[in-house]
């Protein structure tokens, strides 16, 4: 699974604001993988929700009697 590069500390230096709540948008790519673990990592830290949200692309399919 792909990682991201640390180039910011994810535990809150003093003076800065927590982040009480994620938002994390995941469609079962490698990369929404590596997006939900790091959110989950860093909520663990900053003692934060995390709400996750299915993203999908819409599908090309056709309905019956549909004439478009």
């Amino acid at each position: 699974m792909p990682t991201l590069p640390a180039t910011r500390p994810i535990v809150p230096i003093e003076g800065s604001a927590a982040l009480k709540k994620l938002v994390v948008a995941y469609d079962f790519s490698p990369y929404a993988g590596t997006a939900l673990d790091y959110a989950l990592d860093l909520a663990t830290r900053q003692n934060s929700e995390v709400t996750l949200v299915h993203v999908q692309s819409p599908a090309k399919h056709v309905v019956a009697g549909d004439r478009t």
